[in-house]
Parts: C-alpha cells; sequence; structure tokens
C-alpha cells in the first residue's frame, strides 16, 4: 500500500486543477464545419487580413484538429494524424486582388508580385518568417501551393513550421513576408495564447469519416 504525505495530495489536486483549467479554455465543436466557421470569423482571432499595394492579405492559423479533419479517412488513423501534426504550426497566408485569386486579377505594375506564378510557387518560402517576440525563428518545414482550405477567391500557401514549445514564450508570434524587392510586404502577429488554446473537434466519429 502506498501512502503520500499530505504535500504530495496537495500537488496531485493543484495538477488536476490546473489540467480541468486548459481543458476549459480550448473551445470545442462537433464538426469539421463548425470549427471552419469559427476560425474564419475573424473576431474569434484565428483569421486577420491586411491590405497592402491592393492586394488583400489574409492569415488564418489552422488549428491542429482542423488540419487531420482535412486527412482523416478512417476513426483508427485519428490518433497517429494528431500525433503527427500536433508537432507543427499550420499557417495560410491567401492573396486576392478585387475578390479575385492574384493568378486571376490583373498585378500589372505591382512590383512585389510581377511574377506571382514564380514568386508564390518557388520563392516564397525564402521569403516568410514566423518568429517569436525574443526573436527566434521557428524552422519552415514545408508549404503547399496552390490555394487550399475553401479559400476559392484567394491564391492561398499553407506553410508549415516546426512547433518548439521553448520558443512559445510571451504574447505572440509574428510571420512576416518579404517581397520580391527584398523588403517586408507584410508582417501579422499572431496571439500565442490561441495557438497553445486552440480548438478542437469533439467527435471526428459522426461526420468527418
Amino acid at each position: 500500500m502506498i501512502v503520500m504525505t499530505q504535500k504530495q495530495i496537495n500537488k496531485i489536486i493543484l495538477i488536476s486543477f490546473l489540467l480541468v483549467l486548459v481543458s476549459c479554455k480550448k473551445k470545442t465543436f462537433e464538426t469539421r464545419e463548425e470549427l471552419f466557421q469559427y476560425v474564419m470569423d475573424e473576431s474569434n482571432g484565428y483569421k486577420q487580413t491586411k491590405t497592402v499595394h491592393g492586394i488583400d492579405c489574409t492569415l488564418i492559423y489552422n488549428p491542429t484538429d482542423l488540419i487531420v479533419a482535412n486527412q482523416i479517412k478512417k476513426k483508427e488513423d485519428l490518433v497517429d494524424l494528431k500525433n503527427i501534426y500536433k508537432k507543427n504550426i499550420y499557417i495560410s497566408l491567401g492573396f486576392s486582388k478585387k475578390k479575385q485569386s492574384i493568378m486571376k486579377a490583373n498585378l500589372e505594375g505591382l512590383s512585389n508580385f510581377s511574377n506571382e506564378v514564380s514568386f508564390l510557387s518557388f520563392e516564397i518560402g525564402d521569403k516568410v518568417y514566423l518568429t517569436s517576440e525574443s526573436n527566434d525563428t521557428l524552422k519552415l518545414l514545408d508549404y503547399i501551393y496552390p490555394r487550399m482550405y475553401d479559400l476559392d477567391d484567394h491564391s492561398t500557401i499553407l506553410f508549415c513550421f516546426e512547433r518548439k514549445d521553448d520558443k512559445l514564450i510571451g504574447d505572440s508570434l509574428y510571420l512576416t513576408l518579404i517581397g520580391t524587392d527584398n523588403k517586408k510586404f507584410v508582417s501579422f502577429g499572431i496571439s500565442l495564447d490561441k495557438i497553445k488554446n486552440e480548438p478542437i473537434i469533439k467527435n471526428f466519429s459522426r461526420n468527418e469519416l
């Protein structure tokens, strides 16, 4: 029989309380569609839009469960997929002009995107940075183009950054895109509280498979 001291009991109670407190901060949704709609509502802090030189730039932080919901094929894969995708940070950057993809819009005269196809397909990985408040850079592992995740009116790139807990310190991360003229084109601040307490899907079994 194991006998615990009062100090050990108090420590277990405190840890349990903290776990409950953290879980309570996470919003839960029944379906992928509900989570997607929540993320796409700018008032919730996961989507931001800025207009630079006539181009609408949209940043979306993609919660792990939203990425999993787009990949899962059978319920048995759920745990493995979550374990894979939770190791990274997924951020989408979309670009549009006059509510059209920049592939469709007339961008003549905009030197930063004079060759937008080449830039988005091959060069943008060397032009985007995700940094902490202490200027630590989170490694870019991969990116995917063209558009993804229902943004039909945008040219959209999904970036995958390595998640390093020792760099997730402070209030925000900062994603910066450098233009083809090697000057800052656009920058976004992303709340670390939103990242650490990202919303989740409660039940994948009903609608996501």
